[in-house]
């Protein structure tokens, strides 16, 4: 019997879980060279991603920001929104224009059953 209620939790748990952005590179200290790139995951948990939104902001001032979803996607060869149960690893790159510039990058990804996950990258370049 715990055995059959330990299964039938387990799939609740997996049937209402929510996908997950988790950066795996994001340094902490400043950055002495002209670029990054910053690495993260995307866990999928049940339902297909139809959103993907960057947010970038330098120095506090928004820098850039697109989307992709499934009704617009302007390069379907490229860049395909991740499918249920897959984790797909991407980089997003950030360069600096003067010393001790600023930035942050927030990352969401929503699923069909409009659950979602975000997470924020800040990194800063070295002042000299």
């Amino acid at each position: 019997m715990a055995f059959i209620l330990s299964i039938a939790f387990a799939a609740l748990l997996i049937s209402t879980s929510a996908p997950k952005v988790v950066f795996t590179y994001c340094p902490t200290e400043p950055i002495e060279t002209i670029d990054e790139t910053l690495e993260f995951d995307m866990y999928v948990a049940n339902s297909d991603i139809i959103n993907f939104f960057v947010s970038v902001t330098q120095n506090e001032e928004l820098y850039s920001r697109f989307y992709i979803d499934t009704d617009f996607n302007p390069a379907p060869n490229v860049f395909e929104l991740p499918k249920a149960r897959e984790v797909v690893s991407l980089g997003y790159g950030v360069e600096r224009e003067n010393y001790g510039d600023k930035f942050s990058v927030f990352i969401e990804i929503i699923d069909e059953e409009y659950k979602y996950g975000n997470d924020t990258c800040e990194v800063s370049f070295s002042e000299s």
